[in-house]
């Protein structure tokens, strides 16, 4: 609509702000970039209890290399960037965990014919992504972003909720996007974590936003597994 957006990362977050985020990753570089998303898991196949796992890429250092539009680009997750929604739940998860990256599954445990546990998971971390110190600053925006930015929609009532959105352009050709959302609960003290995607939305601007699509998906989400683990 005309409008401008900037700020700190409190700012750029609650409006989902690319140019924010553009110049941060130019600022930062790509050695800081890449290795940071490394440790939250990117570049890598998560180590899941299922057959050829999907990694998302998000480039290598060389990619960068005198190229500050790719930088910036790759710092909205626009370029070559590509995830899962294991990964984007995985990321979510672990700023809600103080910075560590759980091992993700599906199984619970194996029995035998006589009903009887064979074995049993053990949740166990995988990787450690960020600073306590760093996730908490994380966690307080992402409370921000769901009670006053882009993902009111996700809110559960009467329980903290911390998200954020994504809008990902679908090639340079198309008007399609992908309307992400990512969040926690209860933020103060989280048990869930999720990431919602709704692919091809035709259209593109506002109601195409993850926040208006996949927000209240999220939200219902939120609720199903907070209610599976509540007790």
């Amino acid at each position: 609509g005309g409008g401008s957006c900037g700020g700190d990362l409190i700012q750029g977050l609650e409006v989902s702000c690319n140019t924010v985020f553009a110049q941060m990753a130019y600022d930062i570089g790509g050695d800081a970039l890449v290795g940071t998303a490394e440790d939250f898991g990117f570049n890598s196949a998560p180590p899941i209890d299922l057959p050829q796992a999907a990694l998302s890429p998000i480039g290598t250092v060389d990619n960068f290399n005198d190229n500050g539009p790719v930088l910036a680009q790759t710092g909205i997750g626009q370029n070559d960037v590509t995830s899962t929604p294991l990964q984007m739940a995985m990321a979510a998860g672990a700023i809600g965990n103080g910075g560590v990256v759980m091992r993700p599954h599906v199984m619970a445990e194996v029995r035998d014919d006589e009903g009887d546990v064979v074995r049993a998971y053990r949740s166990s971390p995988w990787r450690t992504a960020i600073t306590p110190q760093n996730a908490e600053v994380m966690r307080g925006a992402m409370i921000n972003v769901a009670e006053n930015g882009t993902a009111t929609r996700l809110r559960v009532p009467g329980v903290p909720t911390a998200g954020k959105t994504g809008t990902a352009q679908v090639g340079t050709t198309s008007d399609l996007s992908h309307a992400w959302i990512v969040g926690f609960a209860p933020a103060d003290a989280p048990r869930v974590a999720i990431a919602v995607i709704v692919e091809n939305v035709p259209g593109g601007g506002s109601e195409a936003t993850g926040g208006r699509l996949a927000a209240p998906i999220g939200q219902q989400v939120l609720q199903a597994g907070l209610a599976a683990t509540a007790g």
